[in-house]
């Protein structure tokens, strides 16, 4: 009884002090529990909320079902910046972290979704259509980033030295001539996306560096079969050289 008392005089303090309106009437159960709309509370805060309102909200206005904020940093004339965040049935089911203008809601009612949780596991930054585990629209910036490989592109020395890849075992190294053949009719290197496929599916990053550590090591055989054979031409000059004398 004492508990229910304290529980029902820090609630009374609460609703004068910050000069809150409820509707409906507080309860407080036998364990104690609060309960707003709702005369069984199954938690230590337990809100009935109407599914067509927000849980909390501040500063008037209306969005469906979530929590609102204003940023009071916002100082353009005639708006005010909001942050909310919100479970929609606009989109695919999923919880988005936006930010929009409380005036106009920028035609649609949303601004701007910096983060988006989809129900699928999928996280958006700047997106709310995430197509991966994460999507972001936008720039990122990271001290480091780690890609996995299943075939780090080294199998170009092992085919080169020992004749056998395990690594990629189909794998031959192409002949310049193959290579000046291919890119006089493709405009680009051979096993590397074209200029129109980057532009139409974008650039997988882990892939293309490992397409680029192939080139790397591709170049790096053709220069040291070219410097074999400038060292055998010089021996041979030199050789001319001496018999003439």
């Amino acid at each position: 009884m004492k508990k229910m008392l304290s529980a029902l005089s820090v609630l009374s303090v609460c609703l004068l002090s910050a000069q809150l309106y409820i509707p409906g009437t507080p309860s407080v159960s036998t364990n104690t529990n609060v309960g707003i709309n709702t005369a069984s509370p199954q938690g230590s805060l337990d809100i009935n909320a109407n599914g067509n309102i927000p849980v909390i909200r501040g500063n008037g206005g209306y969005i469906p079902t979530g929590l609102r904020f204003i940023d009071d940093s916002y100082t353009q004339q005639g708006n005010v910046k909001e942050w909310a965040i919100w479970k929609g049935n606009q989109w695919a089911k999923g919880l988005a972290f936006m930010r929009y203008d409380a005036v106009d809601y920028c035609a649609t009612g949303i601004c701007d979704a910096p983060l988006f949780l989809h129900d699928n596991g999928n996280i958006g930054m700047g997106s709310l259509n995430p197509d991966a585990k994460l999507t972001v629209k936008g720039k990122i910036h990271a001290e480091e980033i780690k890609v996995d490989l299943n075939v780090p592109a080294d199998y170009v020395f092992q085919k080169y030295y020992t004749g056998a890849s395990s690594l990629k075992p189909e794998y031959t190294i192409p002949t310049l001539e193959d290579v000046e053949k291919f890119t006089k009719e493709n405009n680009h290197l051979p096993n590397i996306p074209s200029a129109k496929e980057i532009q139409e599916k974008g650039l997988n990053v882990g892939e293309m560096s490992n397409l680029l550590l192939q080139k790397i090591e591709e170049l790096t055989l053709y220069t040291i079969e070219q410097n074999k054979l400038i060292k055998e031409q010089q021996k041979r000059i030199e050789a001319l050289e001496q018999a003439k004398k």
